[in-house]
């Protein structure tokens, strides 16, 4: 994860709660701007992800179409 503002990778989780049971809200602070921000973790059905492979044969999981268009309006 990178910070949005200056492109850091240098991160720090500053809190960590559960919203339910299946939704993960962490505090996120960049340790070189001191820009700060949340993120939302929320389980997605197996069938929203795509296996993928790359040049060396290495798999990894890409996230399809349908689900990259997903967008958070607060309350």
């Amino acid at each position: 994860m990178k910070c949005p503002e200056c492109d850091s990778t240098l991160i720090r989780t500053g809190m960590t709660r559960q919203d339910g049971s299946s939704t993960t809200i962490r505090r996120k602070k960049c340790r070189v701007c001191g820009h700060g921000w949340y993120t939302v973790e929320v389980p997605l059905p197996p069938y929203a992800l795509n296996h993928t492979r790359d040049s060396e044969g290495l798999t990894g999981l890409a996230l399809k179409s349908d689900y990259k268009r997903i967008s958070f309006n607060p309350a």
